[in-house]
């Protein structure tokens, strides 16, 4: 462990998060050009990312066990290459086959992603600093939301959306060949076990906690842009800008939410706290009309202050509340239950919208996610507090 990580560490960390997150907003804003080049269906076209969440989810658990088996240098190169194989092969794909498997194999960095980070933030970085480097770790996600929307609909206008991609990949060939020359996670790693993690109440509450934080968050993220256009009557413009001011926001609320976890005297109060905000930007948007269209903008705060930076106090709880040796399994059994959650909450926030002909219930119902993920965290840290591992912070990584 060491104190003297700096700016070069946080960027490695955040350009692993992003490329693992990066394919679910390269598709999103690609779709223009994807959908009529390969005669897609729009349902077919959603199946894309519903296969990356079904992939991330199926094998968080065994990339939790697979990054406490190897060093976490060998975790970045394998997040970073899968990651570029995936985005080869869907620039490459000629049918929906070869763009589901190219999906699928862009599901594993999803998976790996925050088990990887997590584990090596908790192995590499001295207490009372985890938080913030968790935080810039996270802001990846959120980085690459805005390279994406940025780049690569202007360059698939000029080079096609397949070049596009296949140039996105250099970022993460880049991060490859940065992780297999750092020095940092090289010692061996430790006996690891498919076991549960010993404090399984505290594991299962943030699993519901990921479930549905991440559910009320896929949705929103997702129909937010749409809603404003067709319920607030909004330009096509300042539609899409919800997006960017979302992510803007959440960059710097991840960090600031890392260390308010961190340093924390409960660190559950966090999680609570930001369940809290969520609740009352879901009031805002399930109230909002055309006539009241301006209550979007405290939405838009809230939410981007609160529930997009949910993973990040999960993280840091983890990472406090867990040993070394069980910090990979606990952070992807949380992420299986998270990807669950994105997987079907979209479907079912579109059926109710479709079903009700208005946003109303929908959002209602976000309100209703945020609020579980507020008790069920609240329950915890009311019950019998876990208590901070006490064994010695060096270890392998």
């Amino acid at each position: 462990m060491s104190d003297s990580h700096g700016p070069a560490f946080g960027a490695v960390l955040a350009l692993a998060t992003m490329s693992g997150f990066f394919t679910l907003f390269a598709v999103s804003v690609l779709a223009p050009f994807i959908i009529p080049d390969l005669g897609l269906s729009r349902a077919a076209f959603g199946s894309i990312t519903s296969v990356l969440y079904l992939t991330a989810a199926a094998l968080s658990v065994i990339a939790g066990w697979l990054v406490e088996r190897i060093t976490g240098r060998a975790a970045l190169v394998l997040l970073f290459a899968t990651a570029a194989a995936g985005w080869g092969m869907i620039a490459s794909a000629r049918s929906f086959t070869g763009l589901l498997v190219g999906a699928a194999v862009a599901g594993l960095p999803m998976a790996i992603a925050l088990p990887a980070t997590t584990r090596l933030i908790r192995a590499e970085v001295a207490p009372g600093r985890r938080g913030t480097f968790l935080g810039v770790a996270q802001a990846g996600s959120q980085v690459g939301g805005l390279l994406a929307g940025a780049s690569l609909p202007s360059l698939a206008v000029q080079i096609g959306w397949r070049l596009a991609l296949a140039n996105a990949s250099s970022l993460a060939l880049v991060g490859a060949v940065l992780a297999s020359r750092s020095r940092l996670g090289t010692m061996l790693p430790i006996r690891a076990t498919m076991r549960p993690p010993v404090n399984r109440r505290m594991v299962g509450s943030l699993a519901l906690y990921g479930f549905v934080m991440n559910a009320g968050a896929t949705v929103t993220t997702a129909y937010l842009p749409i809603f404003a256009y067709e319920s607030l009557r909004f330009s096509a413009r300042i539609a899409g800008a919800v997006a960017v001011v979302v992510a803007l926001i959440a960059i710097a609320a991840k960090v600031l939410w890392g260390r308010v976890t961190e340093a924390a005297r409960n660190p559950l109060a966090a999680p609570i706290a930001l369940a809290a905000t969520s609740v009352a930007a879901g009031v805002f948007l399930a109230v909002s009309t055309e006539q009241r269209a301006w209550l979007l903008w405290p939405a838009v705060l809230l939410f981007a202050a609160g529930a997009v930076s949910w993973s990040v106090t999960a993280m840091t709880v983890i990472s406090r509340l867990s040993s070394l040796r069980e910090t990979g399994r606990s952070a992807g059994l949380v992420m299986l239950s998270s990807f669950l959650g994105a997987a079907v909450a979209p479907v079912g926030f579109g059926w109710l919208v479709d079903l009700q002909g208005h946003y109303h219930v929908a959002w209602s119902a976000t309100v209703g996610l945020y609020a579980v993920g507020s008790i069920g965290i609240g329950f915890l840290a009311a019950s019998r507090m876990p208590t901070e591992p006490t064994e010695p912070d060096s270890g392998p990584s």
